[in-house]
């Protein structure tokens, strides 16, 4: 899961990034034109006299894409061809809705439901049914005189125990966090 959290920051950062005016998961790959699928080997490398080799498949990562450009779907393979795990990302337009995280079971582990005004996140849920369900809510507050800036997130966790953790920028522009 480490190495797909990973992919999607540098999809997410590449896209960011980006100085195209349409961004999407085929842009943030740096493919141009039109693909339905990108396979990712990762390979097992040492060092032999001096220069790297390529060992074994340590595994592959298949992303596919909609017509639109959008990342429906990856999947992990362990290098006999199992799968470790498979993201599925719907989508609404061009705006991410929701996404779903599977084991190699095709057991969910993670759901991630986000709510989108004005091109801008406004609350993401999160909720994990790994070992013991938790949700946590994600809420991004803008300032009213200048919609570009966040003033706030806000974080609910629900298990256990309740964490609520709220997170402000001051006028330097400095995020402080506190912790219930």
């Amino acid at each position: 899961m480490k190495y797909n959290i990973l992919i999607v920051l540098s999809m997410v950062i590449l896209s960011l990034s980006s100085c195209e005016k349409k961004v999407n998961g085929l842009t943030a790959n740096c493919v141009k034109g039109d693909a339905t699928s990108i396979t990712d080997t990762i390979w097992n490398v040492s060092e032999k006299f001096g220069e790297v080799v390529k060992d074994d498949i340590s595994q592959v990562v298949k992303t596919n894409f909609d017509d639109n450009g959008n990342v429906i779907d990856y999947t992990v393979y362990d290098s006999y061809g199992k799968v470790k795990e498979k993201t599925v990302q719907k989508w609404n337009g061009s705006e991410i809705d929701e996404i779903f995280n599977y084991d190699e079971d095709g057991k969910q582990q993670f759901h991630w439901k986000y709510y989108i005004e004005n091109d801008r996140v406004q609350k993401i849920i999160t909720t994990c049914t790994m070992s013991s369900k938790w949700v946590e809510i994600t809420t991004y507050y803008y300032s009213q005189s200048n919609p570009d800036r966040l003033d706030s997130i806000t974080e609910v966790k629900e298990s256990e125990k309740d964490i609520h953790t709220f997170r402000y920028l001051d006028e330097n522009n400095s995020y402080h966090e506190y912790i219930k």
